[in-house]
């Protein structure tokens, strides 16, 4: 039963070491999205690296030999590779800094450690004393205890953490409306199961270690190492689907424009924003697009231009704002304390009730009632 568990365990490790392979290197090759597409392309490469030494270590290779100092374990920075990816997913025109560079500390400090402790081998002589006090501890902690994957998991969970704020952080606009299904339930799937492999390794240091008295715990001697599990399956997921996406954001960046046109565009908003100031043409509750744009003399396409490039919104949502700070004016206004607020609503050229309440609610978050209480309280009136 355990050679064929063992047998099971190499098929898997296998597949998933010569997945991430092939797709690492053809997301390398993928010239659009660089940052992006490199990220990903280093996690799955250092996903197969991390595979490739545990299928070696099962045919005999790389335990106590020379494939043993030349082989080291990468993975405290799986997380912050992840976290970079979803960066780079997310902000237009994305640099790689010296912030960013700091991320990678851990994985250094991960291989002098391991170096250090993989070089006390040329020292023992199968006896306690042989090794120094650091190097005896060091190597006890390190090789033989759960130290390296159970780090890497604190480090991914805390990573994960960070995308998700990072996520959450990119609010849905005209040009940005989706909210990132996928991408959230794949880290909140990583971010359980890591959660479930964490509790695996504390329960089995605190079992094996203190009530058993084993020097190596459990799980490695079986060949069955959660840690390992995980970085088949984000393979697996991270393979497909981001080289599925490798020619696309999670945000779609804003369009560039040529100079010149960017002055045209300009040069209409500066227009616009006399027109809005001067007729307050929305005031009339069926404006259009192109009735604006026959005021301004110019054609709805460029008018269209403008708000996207120039304004970074919309026609509705432009034209919205300056009905609702006109609501507040006239609110405000002594003149009109015997309207209603759906007249003082239709005053500012909103043309139902309904579009006057769902605009009040989706850019303040309350009701029209709540939002006069709150105002006149603001200004003392």
């Amino acid at each position: 039963m355990p050679d064929l568990f063992n047998s099971i365990m190499l098929i898997l490790l296998s597949i998933g070491c010569v997945q991430g392979v092939f797709f690492g290197m053809k997301l390398f090759l993928t010239k659009s999205h660089r940052y992006k597409n490199s990220f990903l392309a280093f996690l799955l490469l250092l996903f197969s690296y991390r595979l490739l030494n545990q299928i070696l270590i099962y045919f005999g290779i790389g335990k106590y030999d020379w494939w043993y100092h030349l082989t080291l374990e990468l993975s405290w920075c799986y997380g912050a590779l992840i976290y970079l990816y979803i960066k780079a997913s997310i902000k237009e025109q994305y640099q790689f800094s010296r912030t960013d560079q700091l991320l990678f500390i851990p994985v250094l400090i991960q291989i002098a450690l391991s170096i250090f402790v993989r070089s006390q081998n040329f020292y023992w002589d199968g006896t306690r004393e042989s090794l120094s006090w650091l190097g005896y501890w060091g190597y006890a902690v390190w090789m033989n205890y759960s130290t390296v994957p159970f780090i890497a998991s604190l480090l991914i969970l805390y990573y994960i953490h960070r995308s998700q704020r990072a996520l959450a952080e990119v609010e849905p606009t005209a040009r940005n409306p989706k909210t990132y299904p996928f991408t959230k339930k794949l880290l909140t799937n990583t971010q359980r199961f890591y959660y479930f492999v964490a509790a695996i390794y504390t329960v089995d240091f605190l079992f094996i270690r203190f009530f058993n008295h084993e020097d190596y715990y459990y799980f490695n001697r079986f060949f069955y190492n959660p840690f390992l599990i995980g970085i088949s399956i984000l393979t697996y997921v991270l393979s497909f689907e981001g080289y599925k996406q490798r020619n696309v954001s999670l945000i779609n960046p804003k369009a560039q424009l040529k100079e010149k046109d960017r002055k045209a565009l300009e040069e209409i908003a500066k227009s616009l924003d006399q027109l809005m100031s001067t007729q307050q043409p929305f005031k009339n509750p069926n404006l259009s697009l192109d009735e604006l744009a026959k005021m301004l003399g110019t054609k709805p396409y460029l008018l269209s231009q403008t708000l996207k490039f120039i304004h970074d919104t919309s026609f509705y949502p432009y034209i919205t704002q300056f009905r609702i700070e006109e609501f507040k004016s006239l609110l405000l206004d002594p003149k009109h304390t015997q309207f209603s607020l759906l007249g003082l609503a239709y005053s500012a050229g909103f043309n139902s009730k309904s579009s006057f309440n769902r605009a009040i609610k989706k850019h303040h978050q309350v009701t029209p009632s709540e939002f006069k209480r709150r105002l006149l309280e603001e200004t003392g009136k």
